[in-house]
C-alpha cells in the first residue's frame, strides 16, 4: 500500500531504484535488508529502522515514511529514519506531555555522554589523583 499523499515520491523512486539494483536471491527478514544496506551506506545514524510494533507502523506511515513488508516475516522496515525516530519510544503516546518531554530530555542527554570527554583529559599527568 503506498499513500501517495503523504509519502515524498522522489524518496520513494530512490528506495525502489536501490531495492531493484540489490544483487541477491532471497532475503527473508528485515534484518537482511539492513545488513545490505549498512554494507552500502557509510552513515553514522542508521537510515533503517526494523520494528515488529504495529502502532509503530502505524505512527510511521502516518508521518510519511514508507513501511517495508517482507512475506512470512512479522517485522517491518521503516524507511528513511531519522535520530527523532531512535530516541521516541511507543509508550510516550500513553503518558502526559511533561512526562514525555522529560524522557525524550533524558534519552537525548544519554546519547549526548557518549561524546563526552573522559575525566582523565580535566587532570594534568603530574597532579592526577592517586
Amino acid at each position: 500500500m503506498i499513500v501517495k499523499w503523504t509519502v515524498d515520491p522522489d524518496t520513494l523512486n530512490r528506495i525502489k531504484e536501490f531495492l531493484t539494483e540489490l544483487e541477491i536471491q532471497i532475503f527473508q527478514t528485515g534484518e537482511q535488508l539492513l545488513d545490505l544496506i549498512k554494507k552500502n551506506n557509510r552513515a553514522l545514524i542508521p537510515v533503517m529502522l526494523v520494528t515488529e510494533r504495529p502502532d509503530r507502523v502505524v505512527v510511521n506511515l502516518a508521518a510519511g515514511k514508507i513501511i517495508l513488508l517482507i512475506s512470512g516475516s512479522p517485522f517491518a522496515v521503516v524507511l528513511p529514519t531519522v535520530m527523532k525516530d531512535f530516541m521516541a519510544s511507543m509508550e510516550d503516546i500513553y503518558q502526559t506531555f511533561w512526562v514525555t518531554k522529560f524522557l525524550q530530555l533524558l534519552r537525548y542527554i544519554v546519547s549526548q555522554s557518549v561524546r563526552l570527554p573522559s575525566e582523565a583529559e580535566y587532570w594534568p599527568r603530574s597532579a592526577s589523583p592517586s
